[in-house]
This record gives structure tokens, sequence and C-alpha cells, in this order.
């Protein structure tokens, strides 16, 4: 259950994979990178997200060197943030120009 930020109401939920939903509009069958914000997951181009963002283009750098145990899902690295689900898809829609 959400609270009314758009949080889930329990941290189990964001750790709980069984919780998680697909972002309608930014879960791209073909994304090399997926990202979970609160309890939604956005599946997205590394490259698109290097581009627009020096946080993700250090992260992405790195990524060659991840520890064979490094967390994925759907076959992609998995990151997880502290920002809004609604803040992410905010600025994904930007830089991907969806209106």
């Amino acid at each position: 259950m959400l609270e009314s930020t758009g949080r889930p109401s329990s941290p189990l939920a964001a750790s709980n994979p069984s919780q998680w939903k697909r972002h309608p509009d930014h879960y791209m069958p073909d994304g090399s990178i997926v990202l979970l914000a609160d309890d939604t997951i956005f599946r997205v181009y590394g490259g698109l997200l290097s581009k627009y963002s020096e946080v993700f283009s250090g992260m992405l750098s790195l990524s060659s060197h991840q520890p064979p145990h490094a967390e994925t899902y759907d076959g992609c690295p998995l990151v997880h943030l502290s920002d809004r689900q609604e803040d992410l898809a905010y600025f994904l829609s930007a830089i991907m120009d969806i209106k």
C-alpha cells in the first residue's frame, strides 16, 4: 500500500520483487539497465542515461567492474534508487522526449 507521498508504506515492498510493478512507459524490453524507485521498476537504456546524467555516466562506466554476484533483474544490472518513482518517470520522459 502506498502512503500519500507515493512511497511504499513498508520498506519491505521495495525489497520484495514480487511487489514490484513495471512502469507502463519506461520498461523497454531491450533496455540495458533496470532502475528501482519506490516499488516501481524501469528498464531503460544505459547509454541514454549516461548522456544526460553525470551520476549515471560514472556509475555505468564502472559496470564492467561489477562482481559476478551483483544484483540483476530480467538479465540487466539492477540499481536501487532513493528517488521517488514519479520524479524518475519525469526525468526519463524528459530525456526520451516522451509526451
